[in-house]
């Protein structure tokens, strides 16, 4: 299992050199696959010691050439030491005179005095005389195959189409080195008890192919975000409340043991969940640092994946603003609806643009997209610049300013590239600025003004 992963790594290894254009990651990937292959040398000579310690070495053929006289003569000899023994005749089992042939699969010895009558039959006893019968077990040669188990393996729709084809198969490695019954990972939105099932490998047919569950006891809370390996066994009555959600029926599962996921670019929290039929399963310390290492380094292929669809939805997205803008304004009209245009800007975008770079923005981006299209609940969210977006609310003014406030007072709580919050400006559509350029320049005029006095600003 072990060369499976380092073969793994080797090719991720190569894979993050190629997309982050790090040298020293060509140096990680030929020394993990020198490790592998050590090991394979090591293991086919350790096998090779093994099957001929065990060989069985053939008997030599008996010497055909002696002439009859001898064969003779061995036979007397052979009949006088059964004689001197006390044993009179050898005779198939049923035969008055020992003139008719043995039966197949049929062999007696007739002792006199004292002595046995042993058969290889059927294992029936019968006496004669003097004579006693017992039975002879005979050897039965079978071999025990066991059935293969069968892997159940899925993942979502939802997930990015360059992480489909790397999910199963590093889930499936990490099944195989810690011979757990199931590996999943999950996805928890914040402030949430919904665990949506991203990917999972599992031997149980139970599992769950996809979709989410609620689980009333949290798996991990959000304090236990830093990598760190947490334990939760049935005998310590840790298994209650829906934990195991991800089987559709009630499973006897005895340890769960979960992981957190660092990926920056998410404001949703990922947990790599392994569970199993037994107890300690990764007590020794070289699982618990390879489990660790195993959830970090999934972590970065999840970032990879949300960067390469937010770069993938950049260079599909190439439309003018203006276009977007006249394609709301006439749906607007032609279905009678208020329309009013928030442009959300993020107040640390300059910094955060400085100080990391075009990845570190997208993140950014990823992280704020992704908190209003929680919040918006349906309403059109597009790229309008550089750590800006656009909302498109079918609503009147009052609804939009009272979700803009609440909006703006929620970012302040979050941290990290969402630090210092955002600033909204808000233009509704009226007779004055029926055209594309006016509702943008009025929505451009409010958030300069909300990003200068820190409010909110709508232009009615």
């Amino acid at each position: 299992m072990f060369r499976i992963l380092f073969v793994i790594a080797a090719v991720v290894a190569a894979a993050l050199a190629l997309v982050i254009e790090q040298p020293l990651l060509f140096v990680a990937a030929g020394a993990s696959l020198s490790v592998a292959l050590a090991m394979v040398i090591v293991h086919l000579v350790r096998r090779r010691q093994r099957r001929n310690r065990y060989r069985v070495r053939p008997e030599s053929l008996p010497d055909i050439t002696s002439d009859a006289s001898e064969e003779e003569g061995e036979e007397d000899k052979q009949e006088e030491d059964l004689a001197a023994l006390g044993i009179l005749d050898i005779r198939p089992k049923g035969s008055g005179n020992g003139s008719e042939e043995q039966e197949a699969g049929s062999l007696t010895e007739v002792v006199s005095g004292n002595g046995s009558e042993t058969s290889g039959t059927n294992g029936a006893t019968e006496t004669n005389g003097a004579g006693k019968t017992v039975p002879v077990q005979g050897t039965l040669d079978f071999s025990i195959q066991e059935q293969p188990q069968s892997v159940r393996i899925s993942v979502s729709e939802s997930t990015h189409k360059s992480l489909r084809g790397v999910l199963l198969p590093y889930l499936q490695a990490y099944r195989a080195i810690t011979r757990a019954n199931t590996v999943c990972l999950l996805r928890q939105p914040k402030r949430a008890s919904q665990y949506h099932i991203e990917a999972i490998v599992s031997l149980n047919g139970n599992a769950r192919g996809n979709g989410l569950f609620v689980s009333k006891t949290p798996l991990l809370p959000w304090e236990h975000r830093q990598p760190g390996l947490h334990v939760l066994r049935a005998s310590e009555d840790q298994l209650s409340g829906n934990v195991c959600g991800y089987y559709r029926q009630r499973v006897a599962v005895k340890e769960v043991v979960l992981l957190p996921v660092p990926v920056p670019s998410s404001l949703a929290q990922y947990v790599l969940l392994a569970d199993a039929m037994r107890e300690h399963i990764l007590d020794s310390e070289e699982k618990q640092l390879l489990s660790t290492h195993f959830a970090h380094l999934l972590g970065n292929i999840l970032e990879m994946g949300i960067c390469d669809e937010l770069l993938q939805e950049s260079k599909e997205d190439v439309r003018p603003r203006s276009e977007i803008i006249d394609e709301e304004i006439f749906k607007a009209r032609d279905e009678d609806t208020p329309l009013a245009l928030a442009l959300v800007y993020l107040n640390r975008a300059e910094e955060v643009a400085d100080e990391g770079g075009k990845r570190v923005v997208m993140q950014a981006e990823s992280l704020l997209v992704q908190r209003l299209r929680e919040t918006v609940q349906g309403a059109r969210v597009e790229r309008f610049g550089e750590l800006m977006f656009g909302v498109f609310f079918k609503e009147e003014g009052v609804a939009v300013e009272q979700w803009a406030i609440r909006f703006q007072q929620d970012m302040l709580s979050y941290s990290g590239l969402l630090e210092d919050g955002v600033s909204i400006g808000i233009a509704l559509l009226h007779e004055g600025n029926a055209s594309a350029e006016a509702l943008r320049r009025e929505a451009t005029e409010a958030l300069r003004e909300a990003f200068d006095t820190g409010m909110c600003t709508i232009v009615e």
